[in-house]
C-alpha cells in the first residue's frame, strides 16, 4: 500500500522474501479472481475485484 513514504529497498526486499505463505493456496486465490476480472460485467465489478487483490 503507498503510505507517500519512501521505504528502504534494502530493508524491504528481505522482509518480503522470508515471509511464509502457501504458495498453492496463493495461485488458486489468483487464478479465481482472474477468472472473475476475466467475466466481470461493468467496471464497478473489475475494480471490486481488484480491490480484492491489495490483501
Amino acid at each position: 500500500m503507498h503510505l507517500n513514504q519512501k521505504q528502504s529497498s534494502k530493508e524491504a526486499i528481505p522482509a518480503y522474501r522470508n515471509q511464509r505463505f502457501n504458495r498453492q493456496d496463493l495461485v488458486q486465490v489468483i487464478s479465481s479472481l482472474t477468472e472473475k476480472m476475466v467475466n466481470a460485467v461493468g467496471l464497478d465489478e473489475f475494480q471490486s475485484l481488484m480491490d480484492q487483490l491489495k490483501l
